[in-house]
């Protein structure tokens, strides 16, 4: 069987910050091709602009511009860098560094967006394109590992100079003559963030003038919180709350913390095209967390999604939602990247507390109480006993109602 397009280039991605191979942003500014998957959170966008203002301290000609802006005006484009320092690199004869961002967010609006960014931009550095180091980033359920490899190595084609014949073309050594009769090989890179180690999370913390840092690791392998930590965007809300308490109060508060960071929509343009409120996003989110976990099915369906008989349905479910409400809600960090379609809860205790929320909930509504106890208890040999589905969050409803 044939792998999923999303992972048939498993074998050429290369780890980014990997326990097995460590490949740091010198290696990696080597490369003249490159594309950077993150998912939500990891801190792709700062990592890339971050790396172009570095650049451009080193006096190299650096730019970080994002992918959406491309199409609607390139002279805007630029986050980073100016018009008129591209204009310059286009008149020298030095490299230079561009840092496109994002797959995900060119897609937004348009599904075509992302390619006619790139034929744009691509004509934008024609002349100068073999001294270009191209660095694009991406949500891992955005890049489309053929197609997108397809498009970028056709309109960026990079030609490496070991292929390229010397003197007069008709004398070439017998290594090179054989590279060339080979399959050649692609110029594109693909890489993969890590999440944060304990060392990363440290220096997060430090940078962000975390106090007692010693304490909050130990809080954090206490209470098992390390894999949430190991994400910039959920380590944001952790360090928030160590700030204000120095403490993070128990498992259950940090969980009702996080969600509603994570709830809230941190892109400030995106908010102004998709205005969801956190108490609405959050009332969603408890119907949908109920779903998962009354129906046993982890995927919800976004809305025009091309694979209708997978997952659970965003729009029925939250029927009264204007579609691009719905929308907004899915693409916010409580939940994982949309892959084919679906999304899931990034954790399972989040989902199991939002859940425990929306029972909660029902109970407290008086004609709600019965149908809502009958969905935990079940006669069992004459003995009532908690539905199988329903015991993880049994706790968390008692926790939640008091």
């Amino acid at each position: 069987m044939p792998k999923p397009e999303a992972e048939s280039d498993e074998q050429d991605s290369h780890s980014f910050f990997s326990g097995q191979k460590r490949t740091g942003w010198q290696e990696i500014e080597a490369e003249f091709r490159c594309v950077i998957l993150a998912e939500a959170g990891a801190g792709k966008s700062f990592e890339m602009e971050a790396r172009a203002k570095h650049l451009e301290e080193q006096g190299r000609a650096a730019f970080f511009i994002r992918i959406e802006d491309i199409e609607v005006g390139f002279e805007k484009a630029f986050e980073f860098g100016s018009v008129d320092a591209f204009e310059g690199w286009l008149k020298s004869q030095d490299e230079a560094w561009f840092f496109l961002d994002s797959v995900d967010e060119a897609r937004l609006e348009n599904p075509l967006a992302f390619e006619k960014a790139i034929k744009l931009f691509a004509r934008r550095i024609k002349s100068a394109d073999q001294r270009a180091h191209v660095f694009i980033s991406s949500r891992p359920y955005a890049w489309r590992a053929r197609l997108d490899r397809d498009l970028v190595e056709r309109y960026l084609p990079f030609v490496n100079p070991k292929l390229e014949k010397t003197g007069d073309g008709d004398v070439v050594s017998e290594e090179v003559e054989a590279v060339e009769r080979a399959e050649p090989e692609s110029a594109l890179r693909v890489y993969l963030l890590d999440p944060l180690d304990e060392s990363g999370i440290r220096k997060f913390a430090d940078c962000r003038g975390a106090p007692q840092i010693d304490k909050l690791i130990l809080e954090l392998q206490r209470m098992n919180l390390m894999s949430m930590a190991a994400r910039p965007f959920d380590l944001e809300g952790i360090l928030a709350k160590w700030a204000n308490d120095q403490s993070l109060d128990g498992r259950l508060e940090l969980l009702q913390h996080n969600i509603d960071h994570r709830l809230n929509e941190i892109d400030p343009n995106r908010a102004l095209r998709q205005p969801l409120n956190r108490e609405k996003a959050r009332r969603g989110a408890r119907v949908l967390a109920a779903a998962v976990i009354l129906t046993g099915e982890p995927g919800i369906r976004v809305p025009d999604a091309t694979q209708p008989d997978k997952g659970i349905d965003a729009e029925t479910v939250l029927g009264d939602w204007e579609p691009a409400e719905v929308q907004a809600l899915l693409e916010r960090g409580i939940f994982n990247d949309v892959l084919y379609g679906i999304v899931r809860f990034r954790h399972r205790e989040v989902r199991e507390l939002l859940a425990a929320e929306w029972f909660s909930h029902q109970l407290r509504i008086g004609n709600a109480r019965r149908a809502t106890e009958i969905l935990f208890f079940r006669e069992q040999y004459g003995h009532s006993v908690i539905t199988h589905r329903l015991r993880p969050g049994f706790a968390l409803v008692d926790a939640v109602r008091r």
